[in-house]
Protein backbone atom coordinates (compact mmCIF):
# COMPACT_ATOMS: atom_id res chain seq x y z
CA UNK A 1 0.00 0.00 0.00
CA UNK A 2 1.58 3.50 -0.96
CA UNK A 3 1.43 5.91 1.63
CA UNK A 4 0.35 9.40 1.29
CA UNK A 5 3.09 11.91 0.74
CA UNK A 6 1.68 14.87 -1.28
CA UNK A 7 -0.39 17.69 0.48
CA UNK A 8 -3.94 18.72 -1.28
CA UNK A 9 -5.02 22.13 -1.42
CA UNK A 10 -8.19 24.02 -3.27
CA UNK A 11 -6.18 27.22 -4.55
CA UNK A 12 -7.22 29.86 -6.85
CA UNK A 13 -5.43 29.63 -10.40
CA UNK A 14 -5.55 30.77 -13.90
CA UNK A 15 -7.51 28.37 -16.12
CA UNK A 16 -7.61 29.63 -19.56
CA UNK A 17 -6.80 32.42 -21.56
CA UNK A 18 -9.61 33.19 -24.41
CA UNK A 19 -8.56 34.95 -27.95
CA UNK A 20 -9.62 38.64 -27.97
CA UNK A 21 -13.38 39.14 -28.40
CA UNK A 22 -14.74 42.60 -29.34
CA UNK A 23 -17.49 44.89 -27.16
CA UNK A 24 -20.80 45.68 -28.16
CA UNK A 25 -22.82 48.89 -27.88
CA UNK A 26 -19.85 50.56 -27.95
CA UNK A 27 -20.91 53.47 -29.77
CA UNK A 28 -24.09 54.05 -27.51
CA UNK A 29 -24.57 56.47 -24.43
CA UNK A 30 -24.95 55.65 -20.80
CA UNK A 31 -28.16 55.63 -18.94
CA UNK A 32 -26.23 58.21 -16.81
CA UNK A 33 -25.92 60.63 -19.82
CA UNK A 34 -22.13 59.85 -20.71
CA UNK A 35 -20.94 58.81 -24.01
CA UNK A 36 -19.10 55.55 -24.59
CA UNK A 37 -16.88 56.58 -27.71
CA UNK A 38 -15.65 59.68 -25.27
CA UNK A 39 -14.70 56.99 -22.58
CA UNK A 40 -13.20 54.80 -24.95
CA UNK A 41 -11.12 57.86 -26.23
CA UNK A 42 -9.22 58.51 -22.77
CA UNK A 43 -8.66 54.68 -22.83
CA UNK A 44 -5.38 52.30 -23.57
CA UNK A 45 -4.36 49.32 -24.50
CA UNK A 46 -3.42 47.13 -21.30
CA UNK A 47 -6.00 48.78 -19.17
CA UNK A 48 -7.58 46.69 -16.82
CA UNK A 49 -11.52 46.31 -16.81
CA UNK A 50 -14.31 44.89 -14.71
CA UNK A 51 -16.91 42.50 -15.69
CA UNK A 52 -20.11 42.72 -13.96
CA UNK A 53 -23.06 40.39 -14.62
CA UNK A 54 -26.74 42.16 -15.54
CA UNK A 55 -29.19 39.36 -14.77
CA UNK A 56 -31.98 41.89 -14.51
CA UNK A 57 -31.53 43.08 -18.57
CA UNK A 58 -34.30 42.32 -20.43
CA UNK A 59 -32.52 42.25 -24.09
CA UNK A 60 -30.45 39.92 -23.08
CA UNK A 61 -30.94 37.40 -20.21
CA UNK A 62 -26.93 36.03 -19.81
CA UNK A 63 -25.75 40.18 -20.02
CA UNK A 64 -22.28 40.80 -19.15
CA UNK A 65 -21.57 44.77 -18.51
CA UNK A 66 -18.01 46.36 -19.07
CA UNK A 67 -16.66 48.95 -17.28
CA UNK A 68 -13.16 50.61 -16.97
CA UNK A 69 -11.95 50.83 -13.12
CA UNK A 70 -13.78 54.06 -12.21
CA UNK A 71 -16.99 52.52 -12.98
CA UNK A 72 -17.45 53.63 -15.92
CA UNK A 73 -19.39 51.47 -19.00
CA UNK A 74 -17.88 50.66 -22.42
CA UNK A 75 -20.07 48.18 -23.68
CA UNK A 76 -21.23 44.87 -23.19
CA UNK A 77 -19.64 41.23 -23.86
CA UNK A 78 -20.74 40.03 -27.46
CA UNK A 79 -23.54 37.70 -26.92
CA UNK A 80 -21.91 34.16 -28.20
CA UNK A 81 -19.35 35.16 -25.75
CA UNK A 82 -21.54 36.77 -22.23
CA UNK A 83 -23.45 33.32 -23.03
CA UNK A 84 -20.73 31.12 -21.35
CA UNK A 85 -19.61 33.75 -19.25
CA UNK A 86 -22.50 34.78 -17.84
CA UNK A 87 -23.22 31.01 -15.98
CA UNK A 88 -19.71 31.19 -15.05
CA UNK A 89 -20.06 34.34 -13.13
CA UNK A 90 -23.13 33.16 -11.70
CA UNK A 91 -21.70 30.33 -9.78
CA UNK A 92 -18.99 32.54 -8.09
CA UNK A 93 -16.70 29.91 -8.74
CA UNK A 94 -15.07 31.47 -11.33
CA UNK A 95 -13.92 35.34 -12.07
CA UNK A 96 -12.59 36.79 -15.17
CA UNK A 97 -9.99 39.85 -15.65
CA UNK A 98 -10.24 41.75 -18.23
CA UNK A 99 -7.37 44.59 -20.04
CA UNK A 100 -8.20 46.62 -23.11
CA UNK A 101 -6.34 44.70 -26.16
CA UNK A 102 -6.88 47.12 -28.44
CA UNK A 103 -8.54 50.09 -29.78
CA UNK A 104 -9.60 50.52 -33.74
CA UNK A 105 -11.58 52.71 -35.40
CA UNK A 106 -14.43 50.85 -36.72
CA UNK A 107 -17.01 52.24 -39.61
CA UNK A 108 -20.65 51.23 -38.96
CA UNK A 109 -22.88 49.62 -41.56
CA UNK A 110 -24.56 53.29 -41.60
CA UNK A 111 -20.81 54.73 -42.51
CA UNK A 112 -20.00 56.70 -39.49
CA UNK A 113 -16.71 55.94 -37.79
CA UNK A 114 -16.52 54.98 -34.30
CA UNK A 115 -13.81 53.31 -31.61
CA UNK A 116 -14.41 49.94 -31.41
CA UNK A 117 -13.08 48.50 -28.24
CA UNK A 118 -11.35 44.83 -28.07
CA UNK A 119 -10.92 42.94 -25.29
CA UNK A 120 -8.60 40.35 -23.60
CA UNK A 121 -10.02 37.63 -21.16
CA UNK A 122 -8.39 35.47 -18.41
CA UNK A 123 -10.53 32.94 -17.15
CA UNK A 124 -9.41 32.16 -12.55
CA UNK A 125 -10.59 29.47 -10.61
CA UNK A 126 -10.56 27.28 -7.33
CA UNK A 127 -8.22 24.05 -8.79
CA UNK A 128 -7.41 21.28 -6.73
CA UNK A 129 -3.36 21.24 -6.48
CA UNK A 130 -1.61 18.15 -5.47
CA UNK A 131 2.24 19.02 -3.80
CA UNK A 132 4.85 16.73 -2.20
CA UNK A 133 5.41 16.87 1.49
CA UNK A 134 8.32 16.71 3.18
CA UNK A 135 6.69 16.13 6.79
CA UNK A 136 4.25 13.38 5.34
CA UNK A 137 7.07 11.56 3.59
CA UNK A 138 8.76 11.68 7.03
CA UNK A 139 5.73 10.61 8.78
CA UNK A 140 5.38 7.52 6.34
CA UNK A 141 9.14 6.98 6.30
CA UNK A 142 9.01 6.03 10.00
CA UNK A 143 6.41 3.58 9.85
CA UNK A 144 8.78 1.48 7.37
CA UNK A 145 11.10 -1.36 8.54
CA UNK A 146 14.47 -0.44 9.45
CA UNK A 147 15.92 -2.31 6.80
CA UNK A 148 13.82 -0.25 4.09
CA UNK A 149 14.94 3.24 5.34
CA UNK A 150 18.67 1.62 5.72
CA UNK A 151 18.05 1.05 1.53
CA UNK A 152 16.83 4.18 0.75
CA UNK A 153 19.57 5.90 2.73
CA UNK A 154 21.79 4.51 0.71
CA UNK A 155 20.60 5.00 -2.16
CA UNK A 156 19.46 8.61 -1.60
CA UNK A 157 23.16 9.34 0.33
CA UNK A 158 25.64 10.10 -2.81
CA UNK A 159 22.46 12.42 -4.28
CA UNK A 160 22.64 14.99 -1.23
CA UNK A 161 26.72 15.00 -0.57
CA UNK A 162 27.04 18.81 -2.12
CA UNK A 163 30.96 17.85 -3.70
CA UNK A 164 32.47 14.60 -4.43
CA UNK A 165 35.86 14.55 -4.51
CA UNK A 166 37.29 13.33 -7.38
CA UNK A 167 40.08 11.15 -8.31
CA UNK A 168 43.28 12.89 -9.73
CA UNK A 169 44.87 11.10 -12.55
CA UNK A 170 48.61 11.16 -12.96
CA UNK A 171 49.43 14.11 -15.75
CA UNK A 172 51.34 12.55 -18.62
CA UNK A 173 54.91 13.77 -19.79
Amino acid sequence: MQKRIHRRTVEWRRIAQYEPVQIDGVALTNGDGSDRQQILRDCHAGMRLVLQRERNNTDNPNAVAVFIQDRQQIGYLAQHVAAWVAPLLDTDRAAFDAEIWSLDRVVADDGRAHIGCTIALTQFGFVLVERFSWALAIAAGARLPAATIRRIAALLTPLLRPSVKRRREPHGP
